[in-house]
């Protein structure tokens, strides 16, 4: 498993996300920092380094599919993908998670 850490958040990054809990905000600032293959990985299974070490270092009580969700919106939002992610991504994560 892949070690990761949440940053502090500061008063910019409210700002940025107004309607967001801290925990939420640290895990945005998380998947914004990882490279392009570990967003990937993480995205695609919940049995890799990468995912396992983001679903810890965010800690108890984190629904996996916001992982998901939040790692396919970055991959869409950087173009590593051409789909949109919530209309015809999820319906294969969720073939790939059951």
């Amino acid at each position: 498993m892949k070690k990761f850490s949440l940053t502090n958040i500061t008063a910019s990054d409210r700002k940025a996300y107004p309607y967001y809990t801290d925990k939420s905000i640290q895990g945005i600032l998380l998947i914004a920092s990882l490279s392009k293959t570990a967003v990937l990985k993480a995205m695609r299974g919940r049995n890799n380094i990468y995912f396992k070490g983001i679903l810890e270092a965010m800690g108890q009580g984190t629904n996996p599919n916001w992982i998901t969700s939040e790692c396919a919106d970055r991959a869409f939002r950087e173009d590593w993908i051409d789909e949109y992610p919530n209309d015809v991504y999820w319906p294969r994560v969720r073939y790939l998670h059951s």
